[in-house]
């Protein structure tokens, strides 16, 4: 399904990219089409620095930078990906955006006031479209990091932002309020009341 949200622009990212990475992104890199919505929800929200939960190779922050002054880190566990988003970042010189390599139980949730959640964790339940085979996969590391960014969410202040792609099995905490809804629910923003 996710193929349909793809453009040139897509593509034109995709040429930063290494084969083997190419190959994957229509998969595990959000479209273009997507961080564009993405983006003006944040902005509508007055988000000031989004965290990006399990960034890949960037995409999402590189490209929510460039069109808008919002700040975006992030959170990739994975060296070679963190590695990427920082080589596309330097020779794009964008200065609003920082990627953090480090595991998702290790970050500090009072540091951001929005999320963008494209279903991080998915991975380590399903057996096919896995990035690489550097990682012990696990329903209960699947459980552990769900658990973790539900229980960090529901700590947040009123006004906190999270906008989640293609992750239905992900359920916010009490207080969130769904504010928009599109692609039949794959696309959610929500909001702490």
């Amino acid at each position: 399904m996710k193929n349909n949200f793809l453009s040139s622009s897509d593509s034109i990212f995709d040429y930063f990219l290494p084969e083997k990475y190419q190959e994957i992104s229509k998969v595990h890199w959000t479209p273009e089409k997507i961080i564009d919505i993405v983006i003006e929800w944040f902005k509508v929200q007055e988000s000031k620095r989004i965290l990006d939960i399990g960034s890949g190779v960037g995409k999402f922050c590189i490209r929510g930078a460039q069109k808008s002054k919002m700040e975006f880190i992030g959170i990739e566990k994975r060296l070679s990906l963190y590695s990427q988003a920082n080589e596309i970042k330097n020779k794009l010189k964008l200065t609003n955006v920082k990627f953090i390599h480090d595991n998702i139980l290790n970050i500090d949730f009072n540091k951001y006031d929005s999320f963008y959640y494209f279903n991080p964790f998915y991975e380590q339940v399903c057996w096919l479209g896995r990035i690489d085979k550097e990682t012990i996969y696990s329903s209960t590391k699947f459980r552990k990091y769900q658990d973790y960014v539900f229980n960090e969410l529901n700590k947040k202040v009123k006004g906190t932002t999270v906008i989640t792609y293609c992750a239905p099995e992900f359920k916010l905490p009490k207080g969130y309020l769904m504010k928009n809804i599109m692609f039949e629910g794959l696309l959610q923003l929500w909001v702490k009341n």
